[in-house]
Formats: C-alpha cells, structure tokens, sequence
C-alpha cells in the first residue's frame, strides 16, 4: 500500500471516530410527538343513487276486439285530469242488433195502436150501448107515467109502446155486455203488447250502452298520443295513450345493512349528478320485501345482500330519466374510535391546548364502528384524531390533515403555490434538488490516485 493511501485511510478513520463521540457525548435535541387533530362533526351522509321518474303513469293500449275507435277527446301534449275521456269504441255487431229489436219495436208498435183501436172502439160502442139503454129506461118510466085508464084507446097504445119499449132495453142490455165482453181482451191485447216493447226497448237501451265503450284516464297528467304506432302494432306492444303525471319521483335502492337507517318522511338531500343541481327531498315509500333481482352476491361469506325499494319525493320538478344522489344525514356528532379512550367504564378524549394533550371525559354511545356524542363536545371542537402513545399533559405538535381542510383553505393553497411559481418563474429562481456527491466524487479521485500509483510502482519494478 502506497503511503498516500494510508494517509487517506487515516483521514477517513479519524473523521469517523470523531463523529461517533460528537454523536456520544453531545446533548441531543428533544422533539415532540406530532399528532393529527380531527374536527368534530356530523357522520357522512348515506349515499344511495337513484333515478328520476314520473310519480304516476299510465298505459293505454289499442283494443281490437272492442271494436272501431270512432272519435277522440284528447290531442297529443294535452293535460287531463283523473277520469277524463280519452277516446271512444264503436263495438262491432251491436249497431246491427239494434237495428233488428228496432224494426221489432216499431212492428210491435204497430201492433199496440190496433189493439188500442180495438179498445177505444169497445169502449166507444159500451158507452154508446149503455147511454140506449139508459134511454129507453127513461122512455119507459115516461111511458108508464103517461097512462091514462080513462081513454081506453090511449091507454092501449100506450101499453103497446111500453111493451115494445122493455123489448129494446132487453136487447140493450145484450149489446152492453157484449161490449163489456169485447173491452176485456183489447185490454189484454193493449198490455201485452206494452210488455214485448218494454222488452224490447230494454234490449235496446243495453245494446246502446255497449256499443260505445269510452276510455277513461285513472292518473292525471300530460297525454301522450300515437296512433300510428298503435294501429301499426295493433296494441299489443306500443301504448296508444302514455300519460305521465308532471310530478316525479326519485327510485332508489337501500341494502339491508342500512335499511332501519331510513324512514318514511324523512327529509335528505338531493344531487342531480349530470347537472349538480340540489335540492331537499321526503321519503315517501319503503318496501318491506326485497327486490327480487336485488341479491347482491356476498364476498366470503356465500351470502347474499338483499336491497329494497324506497321512493324520494323531491320538492321540485327534475327531469325524468336524469340519474339523481340521495344523501341521508343521520342526526348527532360522531368521534372515530381511535380519538377515544374507555377507562374504568368512562369515555375520555384528548383536546389540545396550549401546546399539550389534555385529557376530558366526555359521554359517548358505541355507534357502528363510531362514537356517538352525547355530551361533553359540540360541533367545530378539535381533539386528537389517534391517541395512540398520547398521555394526559404532555407537550405535542399538531398539524390539521387535508380532510379537514375548507374548500376555501383548499383554494387558497392551490392559488398561493400558483402565485409562489409565477414569481419564482419570473426572477429566475428555480428549485431544483442537488444531491451530495462529495462521497462518490472523493471515491472517485482516490481510484484515480491508486491506479496511478501502481502503474509508477510496476514502472520502476520493471526499469
């Protein structure tokens, strides 16, 4: 070994000795722990999506077999109300039966002014017959007043008179109950033929009623009308009349894992996501039988996660079709697990003040893998966020993550770094990162030294 390689060696061994007693014997700098801080505040919201749609609608389709639609009450994008007609059937063949029961009824009705006739005159010859008869009666009581015994001519006359006045009122008598007996059957032949056209006028009245069928709107709405695509399909696939109520509402799906989470009338929060439109909502509905297709296949288990349907009402109209977040909000101030500490069946946190950890009992609930605030903190407090390693009274740093910055803190960051680069851009001054490369370069020249001795050293062994 050359003798400046052992100098070298020499320099590097002393340094080295040197640092390690400096490193021994010197005081070192105490420094403190460093610890997160965590804000309290509500729990995140439940995020569910779901998807925006009208809160009635109806389907009408094109019937065939009702017969012929004859006339329409409503125009496409007109606005009815529940129970509005909408169009009308003409039922095939009914037309034609009413048409044979009417030709019927009017032969029937032929029938019945005969037997009218037949009364009326029956009637006509009764009276005509008991007014004769009533007549002669009187002419007999005349005749019989008028007698006088003392003119025998006279009397006998008068006698002859009387005599032939009782014949004809006997014959009266016949021909008023012949009469009498001719009244009874027109009667019947009159009421008979009243019944067969009630009858038929019934029939009729029915036939009318079903050869029209007038479809009606159940839900009230906007209409929406195409004939083309009902007469083409023949109502078996396209509605002839959709009518969609201008209300909406929002479908959505919870898990069962969250389900006692929601109740009806709850208010929670909208977001329209392709507009980032908001607005508050209320639970309306909520299924207490999963979703059929609504399993979702478990992880590790084997199980599955049944969903349920529950419907939102928004306060505002949002478009139908538009995808729609659904945020719940549970009520209270919630603390993570790793900011509590339980000792002797109490609950305590750690606050930070004037520069040390400070130890406070407060009252908590266990609350799904959270705590739950029920006295001692309120909304805003800052506590230590994980008080692993931290005792009460001891002196720390804190720093405030990310998560818990503002989103004006978050700008404001973003737009100091922009204006510090700008300027830094416009002085000329850049950063840039210098690595030590004393060590490498100082290794580098020794090489180079060593080489060079040993070549001087094979020169003169080989001169």
């Amino acid at each position: 070994m050359s003798k400046k390689n052992k100098i070298i060696i020499s320099v590097v061994a002393v340094v080295l000795l040197t640092a390690a007693l400096l490193n021994l014997f010197l005081p070192k700098k105490k420094t403190k722990k460093e610890y997160d801080l965590y804000t309290v505040s509500k729990k995140a919201p439940i995020t569910f999506t779901g998807n925006s749609v009208p809160i009635e609608t109806e389907n009408i389709f094109y019937d065939p077999s009702k017969g012929k639609i004859i006339e329409y009450y409503v125009k496409d994008k007109d606005d009815v109300e529940a129970g509005a007609n909408l169009f009308k059937y003409e039922t095939p063949g009914v037309k034609e039966q009413i048409d044979e029961l009417q030709r019927q009824y009017d032969s029937m009705k032929n029938s019945l002014g005969f037997a009218n006739s037949d009364l009326s005159k029956a009637n006509s010859d009764y009276a005509e017959a008991k007014k004769n008869l009533s007549n002669l009666q009187d002419k007999l009581n005349t005749l019989n007043k008028s007698l006088n015994p003392d003119n025998p001519e006279e009397y006998a006359k008068a006698q002859m008179d009387i005599e032939q006045t009782k014949a004809s009122i006997e014959g009266a008598k016949q021909e008023v109950k012949a009469y009498e007996a001719q009244i009874s059957p027109s009667k019947r032949a009159v009421s008979e033929a009243k019944a067969q056209m009630d009858g038929v006028s019934e029939q009729i009245a029915n036939l009318k009623n079903k050869q029209y069928e007038v479809e009606k709107s159940k839900v009230k709405g906007t209409v929406y009308l195409d004939k083309s695509k009902a007469e083409q399909s023949q109502g078996m696939t396209d509605p002839l009349i959709k009518i969609v109520s201008k209300e909406t509402k929002i479908v959505s799906t919870v898990s069962e894992f969250d389900y006692d989470k929601l109740h009806l009338d709850d208010v929670v929060d909208l977001k329209v996501i392709s507009t980032g439109e908001t607005q508050k909502g209320r639970v309306s509905y909520i299924s207490n039988m999963p979703k059929e297709d609504g399993a979702i296949p478990g992880t590790g288990s084997g199980n599955s996660m049944s969903e349920f349907e529950f419907n939102v009402i928004p306060d505002g109209f949002i478009q139908y079709g538009f995808s729609v977040n659904v945020e719940i909000t549970e009520d209270g101030l919630y603390l993570p697990e790793s900011s509590v500490e339980e000792e002797d069946g109490k609950t305590y946190v750690y606050m930070y003040e004037d520069g040390k950890a400070k130890k406070v009992e407060v009252t908590l609930m266990k609350d799904e893998g959270a705590y739950k605030v029920l006295k001692g903190l309120k909304l805003g407090d800052s506590i230590i966020e994980d008080i692993t390693g931290v005792s009460d009274g001891e002196e720390i740093d804190v720093k405030i993550s990310d998560s818990e910055d503002t989103k004006d803190e978050k700008e404001n960051k973003t737009e100091n770094n922009t204006d510090s680069k700008s300027k830094d851009e416009k002085s000329g001054n850049v950063n840039v990162e210098v690595k030590d490369r004393t060590d490498s370069t100082e290794k580098d020249t020794d090489s180079e030294n060593i080489e060079k001795d040993n070549d001087q050293n094979d020169s003169s062994q080989k001169g």
